[in-house]
Order: C-alpha cells, then structure tokens, then sequence
C-alpha cells in the first residue's frame, strides 16, 4: 500500500515568493563599519565640508599627476579655493606625503611645488588692522624641517616595539613581532630617503637654501646611524652637483664618508658602506651616473623608444651577408646553408634550428636604403665562426680592425631615432617628446662615440680631409701603433654635426669635460671645413642664456684659438656669419651689443684676437653704423678685467683710431660718453668704469677663488677703483670680502685669513678709521649668518694676535653709538664679553706698569 501510494503522490516542493516590489532588509550590526566620511559628514560644518571636497580634489589631481599632464594639473589646483592658512598647510601636507611615498616621482612634486611657491593666504593671526599673509614656500620649509627633525619621536615608537619583543615568551609571537619590527624598521627608512630626496630635489627647484642644505649634510654625517648615512647618500647624490657647481666645498664631508668606508667605524654595515663608496665614485665620475633613475616618461617617450627599439631590429636583421671564399673548409653551397646568428640575453651565440621560418623584412618601409654589399660592416675575421655555433675559440687577429657593424644606421631618418643616439642606446632621456624631465636631466654626449672618436671608415672620408690631412704619409695599419689618439674620421652629416657640436658645447658649459678635451674631440670629430660654422652656431646657442655660458664660451674659442686648435681665420669667418645676422637678431635681442661684448671681452684680454682683425671683421655693421655700439660695450668690459693701461697698449698696438668704427662725427661723443678720454691721449682715467661696490665685491672673491696673485689685485684695483680706495665704502668691500673667504662653511680658516693680511694692510694702512670700517664690516657678516657660535671671537682673536686690528680700534667699535651701525651689535658684544674683559685687563695692567716707570 505504501508503495503504490508512493507512486501515485507528488513530490512535496518547498515556494518561496519573491517580489520585486519589496524592499530586502539586510541584517545590520551594532557597530557596523562606514567610510570615515560618513561618519564625520553628520557633524560637520559647510567650512568643513569644503575643506574636505578641496583635500579630495587635490588628492585627485595628485593621483593624475605626470609629465605629460603636468601644465594643466597644476593650473587645476591654481583654481582651487585655497583661501586659509589651515587649507594650504592641508594641501602642503597632502603633496609632500605623496612626494615621500613615491620617490620617482619627486621631481615631478617639486616642480609642482615650485609653480605654487607664491600663492599666499592670510595667517592665522591676521587681523583687519594688522594684515598678515603666509605663502606656500614658507609652510612647506617648515614642514621640511619637521620631518627632517623627526627622527627622534620616531625612536620612540621602536623602542616600545624592542621592549615588547624582548619581554615576550611565546616564540611564535616573537617571530611575528621581529618581522613586524623589520617591517615598520624598512617602511621608516624607505620613508625617510623618499624625505630627503624630495628635500634635494626641492632645494634643486630654488624653494631650499644652501645654507639650509649643508645643515642637512653636516647633521645627517654627524649623528653616524646607518639610516642617517644612508639619507646622507640619497642627498648627496640628488644635490652633489648642484652644490660643487655653485663653488661649495664638500671635500671634508667626502674626507669624513671616506674616514667611514675605509676604517669601518662603528657598526656600520657593508650594504652602507658601498652605498658611500658609490657616492664617493659618483662625485670623481664629475656626478655622471652608471645608469638613468627609472623616472617617469611621457607617452611620447615611450612610444619613440618603442619605434627605436623596432627599427634597430629590423635595420640588423635588414644586414646581407655576402657570399665569400675563406678558409673555413665549407663546400660551395655552404653560404646558401647559412643559418642566422641568434644570440640570448646573456649573450651566448648558438646555432639557429635548421627549419626556422626565413624572416623577411620589406626594405621600403625603413626609412634608409638598404645597405650596399660594401659597406664596411666588419672584416670575415668578425663573422667566420658564425655557423660554427657556441663551441668556438676565437682567434686574436694579427692586424686591428676598427670597422663598425653599425655604420650603416649612420644615415637614418632622424624622426626615427633620437638625436645624437646609437641604436643600442637604452637612455630614457635620450628622446625627444616634450618632457617634464628634461628639464632636470642635463643631456651629455657620454656614450655616443665622440669622446674616443669615430670608429666608422666610410668611402667618403678622403673627400672631408682637408688637403694638408690628403698628403699626410699615414697609413692605416701603422695608426694603431704611432699613436694612442684615434685617426680623425669625419663621418657625420651636417646636421648630426650641428648637434653634436651643440651637445659638445653644453658638456663645457655644464663642466662636464674640459677646454682640452673639447679641443681634442673638435679634433678628431669636426672636419676643418666646419670650424666656421662651429665657431657661428656656438654663439647663436648661447647668445640668449645666461652671461656665464657667454663668458665662458667667449674663455673657450680663446683657448682654443691660443692652443692652435681653432685656426683665427676659421674662427673670425664664424664671428662674421653671427654679426651678419645682426639686424634680425636685435629684434629679439634688444641687448645684443652687450652679450657680443661678453662674448669677445675673453678673446681681447687673453690676446687671441687683435683689435685690428677684429675691426677686418666688424666692417659690415660698422657700415651698417652698429661699429660704436659693439666698442662701447666692448671696451667696458675690457677696462673693468684689465684696466684702461691694458686697453690703451691694445688700442696703441692696433693702430686704429675711433673714426675706423664709427663717423668722425661721433668719435667726441663717443669718447665723453664712455669715458675713454686715455685713448685720445688724455688722463688715464683710472678707476672710472663705474663699477659698483656689490660687482666689487663679487670681482675680489673671484680673485680669492682663483688664488690671483697679490700685484694682479692691486693692479685691477688701481684700475677699476681709482681714487675710490680712500673711501669708507670700499674698505668696508675689501674687508667683507676678505672675511667671507676666509670662513668656509661657517668656520674661520686662519691660514686663508692670514695670506690676505698684505692685501688689507695695503689699503687699511694703519689707519685707526679704516680698522674701525673693518670691524663694522666683519659685524655684517656674522649677522647675515646668524652668530655661528665662537666665530666672532675666534676671528678678532686673530686679528688682535696678529696686530692687524690695534686695541683702540676694538674699543672705538664697542663703545661706538652710530645708529646705522646697530644691527646685530648687541648679540656681537654678548659673544665677546671674554675678549673685551681681557682687553680692558691688558689695558690696565699697561698702564699701572707705565705709571710705575
């Protein structure tokens, strides 16, 4: 019975009814979790909200942030309603955490924080009738110094953590509280070099002082932990040359990392050492790196290594190898069986797989015509043992070959290759898409053949030879042995010559090769036919930077011209395509006149080039009536680096008179004008180029960097200052530029103070006025570097050891009351209590023992 009404009766089915129209309630916890904003979005005030829409949005644009967006990104945050001091330090905080936390992209952040260093907003305190304001660049040092000093709260944290460590029992727990102890230890170190690095890169953006710097520096090397001198390599290779390039000397901070790497003090581990010994290489590398940080790209960057990397395949695989009889004992038909060469990444050669697909490349899609089967892609010595596979010994070739494989990319359309790079250049920067990074990576010409000369032999090199180079008996075979300097080999086409004589003139400017070495790269790299334009293009490319890179390339060709290098025929055809320019250029060049001056002062003063071939030269704007321009400026100058006495031999030595330059009718005006009276045969005018005392002072350090003999000095002085030297002012100059070289780094250097003590008792002479100048002088000083501690009184010491600065003079100072000479006094005075207490007390016992006699 059961079983028939089993098979009668329906399975029992369980109905769920479900409407969508129904809302499901999810079951909800006491303390569920919500987004912080959640919770703070019930109690917060519109002030509040805003604030916390602006932080979201700057979080926003910083997240976006790249080179190739970086303009419009920044001009988004310009239009941000940051109106309070509280949202701007919320903002500062904001970048800097994410400058730390992604150190590759801490140029990017420093750029950025440099676009915002004015914006200002009122201060906290600030009232209607007592405005104030604080500005980006002022918060953000603060926060600078915050983070920097940080490192003492920091210990705190992991001393708790040690301490727990060490009273846990349980081995289990202790292995997950050491781990999470070397966790929180990498975390705080990788934070604190992603800290310096963006100090460095800061201070490298102009938002950071030296003087804020070599605090840094002298703090980080003193405290001798392991992370301080691991922050002290990242800082040091971020600003190292920055530094040495603004004449800072960082010999004792080397001198100390040395002290550290050689005698391994302390506990310092091999992993910082090397990190110091790699500074250390760095800084005689002239600061050049092994390799490029892997910094951020633009898409145009990207995309133009992609397409270099894929023509250079193609343009290697594009190469045929010509069938050729030698003595590798092959049949006929062994050429015909000649498998590819396929090399790995570790560079190991084998045998290509007999049944490889041939692999074709369609030749009219490069942009360079196939090479021809003469083309000097190596001799059969470099590529014999091809089909032998790995298992070869090769053999030294009796004769040295120094054929380029690729010699026949030489000639590819420039578009497709980034200028002034070999196919197998891995150079981020090398290309040319529009770049953040660029503009912080100084471009070098290191790696791209011309510093050891080319290595190419093409079929046209006898047509580029100059004909004395063309009856030169040289051989090939015999170069190798006569001579370490490579052959000359001209290879380059125009425009990869204008390039390269650009690249080569930027590596001068930036100190990164000297006037020799250009001189020898010119040499073997430069055909004599280019002189000319190489003289004409490396003005134009300067003519619009800086006045150090004009002087300096004016200090080069004058070099050049004296070593022989530069021929002063080639060199003046140059100087005539330039000033032939001259009417376009004024009109974007208002100042033309003075930096062709600047340009030529160096050639005149170091005797390279003659007034009278000069004149031979400037004989189309002299028609042109710009002759009295270019000679004003010119003459300026020449009198304020060697003095009218110099000019006037020059001028005497020429035999040109002012009416060659310039209309008869202008010569009176011209000489009263500028002052050039002595040149007419009148009053030497010494010392009347009107230079003021701040290029004074500047000039005398430049003599002091330079170790200029005493008589150069006092013969510029006599030239340039004149009459001058009896006034106050000047001995106040003379005596703040002695004392400012002789502190470097903010310590007295007294035997760089005592071998300028000729020079200032020439001028202070023993006059009680002039000493009483001195020491007002040497107050300025101190209290423009904030009171270095003891520096004063170690300074007047020595002055009063050394009876340079007599007792009254000292005396006069401290009891003197002029009310311009107040500033910084009073904290002075407190520093030489001790001095002026042993002073009256030497003065006392003089007088009682005269009293005596």
């Amino acid at each position: 019975g059961g079983g028939g009404g089993g098979k009668g009766s329906k399975s029992q089915v369980i109905k769920v009814s479900i409407s969508v129209r129904e809302d499901v309630k999810l079951h909800e916890a006491e303390n569920a979790w919500k987004p912080a904003r959640f919770l703070k979005g019930d109690n917060m005030s519109d002030d509040e909200r805003k604030t916390e829409e602006l932080y979201k949005k700057v979080r926003g644009v910083l997240n976006k942030l790249t080179p190739q967006k970086f303009e419009t990104l920044v001009s988004q945050v310009r239009e941000l309603q940051i109106d309070t001091a509280e949202r701007l330090q919320g903002v500062i905080d904001l970048v800097f955490e994410k400058a730390v936390d992604e150190p590759n992209f801490s140029v990017a952040y420093a750029l950025m924080c440099r676009e915002l260093a004015l914006m200002q907003v009122p201060a906290a305190n600030s009232t209607e009738d007592k405005k104030e304001v604080v500005n980006f660049r002022k918060l953000l040092v603060t926060r600078c110094q915050i983070e920097f000093e940080k490192q003492s709260f920091d210990e705190s944290i992991r001393n708790d953590k040690v301490k727990e460590i060490n009273e846990c029992n349980d081995q289990e727990k202790k292995k997950e509280l050491q781990f999470d102890l070397e966790e929180y230890d990498r975390r705080l170190r990788m934070k604190s070099v992603g800290n310096i690095r963006f100090i460095g890169e800061l201070f490298k953006q102009q938002m950071l002082t030296i003087k804020i710097m070599m605090r840094c520096l002298d703090n980080l090397l003193e405290n001798k932990d392991e992370e301080s001198l691991e922050c002290l390599c990242k800082l040091l290779t971020t600003i190292g040359k920055e530094l040495e390039s603004k004449k800072i000397d960082l010999s004792s901070i080397f001198n100390s990392m040395k002290d550290i790497v050689d005698k391994k003090h302390g506990r310092v581990s091999s992993r910082v050492r090397f990190m110091l010994q790699d500074v250390i290489d760095l800084r005689r590398n002239k600061w050049v790196p092994r390799r490029q940080d892997s910094n951020p790209k633009t898409i145009d960057q990207i995309q133009k290594e992609a397409e270099n990397e894929q023509l250079n395949i193609q343009a290697m695989n594009s190469v045929p190898i010509t069938p050729r009889k030698d003595d590798r004992g092959s049949s006929a038909g062994a050429n015909s069986d000649r498998k590819r060469r396929n090399v790995s990444d570790d560079g190991w050669q084998t045998t290509a797989s007999r049944n490889r697909t041939p692999f074709t490349v369609q030749s009219d899609k490069l942009k360079n015509k196939p090479p021809q089967t003469d083309e000097p892609l190596g001799s059969r010595q470099m590529f014999g043992n091809w089909s032998k596979g790995s298992n070869i010994k090769t053999e030294t070739s009796a004769t040295t070959n120094t054929a380029n494989m690729y010699a026949a990319l030489e000639h590819m359309d420039t578009e497709k290759r980034p200028s002034g790079s070999r196919p197998s250049s891995k150079d981020p920067y090398s290309s040319k898409g529009p770049s953040l990074e660029r503009s912080t990576y100084k471009q070098s010409y290191d790696g791209r053949g011309s510093r050891s000369g080319s290595q190419h032999r093409s079929n046209e090199r006898d047509s580029s030879l100059s004909s004395s180079q063309k009856t030169a008996p040289t051989t090939i075979s015999n170069a190798p042995k006569a001579a370490q300097t490579p052959a000359p080999s001209y290879n380059f086409t125009e425009e990869q010559l204008e390039r390269h004589v650009k690249n080569n003139l930027d590596e001068y400017l930036n100190d990164s090769c000297s006037v020799e070495e250009y001189g020898q790269d010119t040499q073997t790299s430069v055909p004599p036919s280019y002189f000319p334009r190489m003289v004409a293009d490396g003005y134009l490319h300067v003519l619009e930077r800086s006045m150090t890179a004009r002087t300096r390339t004016g200090i080069l060709f004058a070099k050049l011209i004296n070593l022989g290098t530069l021929p002063l025929k080639d060199y003046c055809t140059g100087l005539e395509e330039v000033l032939s320019q001259v009417d376009d250029l004024i009109i974007d060049i208002p100042m033309i006149w003075d930096y062709l001056a600047e340009i030529l002062v160096h050639l005149i003063c170091e005797e390279a080039l003659h007034l009278a071939r000069l004149h031979k030269s400037c004989e189309r704007i002299i028609n042109q009536g710009h002759g009295s321009k270019l000679l004003a400026s010119l003459f300026k100058l020449v009198v304020s680096e060697k003095g009218p006495n110099f000019l006037t031999s020059c001028w005497r030595a020429s035999g040109l008179s002012l009416d060659n330059f310039m209309d008869p009718s202008q010569v009176d005006s011209f000489v009263k004008d500028n002052k050039l009276e002595f040149l007419c045969g009148g009053d030497t005018a010494a010392g009347q180029s009107h230079l003021t005392y701040e290029q004074v002072h500047g000039k005398l350090l430049e003599f002091f960097d330079q170790k200029t003999s005493f008589d150069e000095i006092v013969n510029w002085i006599t030239a340039n200052v004149g009459g001058v030297i009896k006034e106050n002012k000047f001995i106040r100059t003379l005596a703040a530029a002695i004392f400012e070289n002789s502190i470097p780094r903010q310590k007295l250097a007294s035997e760089i103070l005592q071998g300028h003590y000729k020079l200032l008792q020439k001028y202070v002479d023993n006059n009680s006025n002039y000493e009483l100048q001195c020491l007002y002088a040497l107050q300025t000083l101190i209290h423009k570097l904030e009171h270095p501690k003891g520096l004063l009184l170690n300074i007047c010491n020595q002055l009063y050891e050394d009876a340079i600065i007599s007792q009254e003079s000292f005396i006069a100072w401290e009891s003197s009351e002029d009310p311009a000479e107040q500033e910084g006094k009073g904290v002075a005075l407190k520093q030489l209590t001790s001095f002026f207490t042993q002073l009256k007390e030497n003065e006392e016992e003089y007088g009682s023992s005269s009293d005596e006699a």
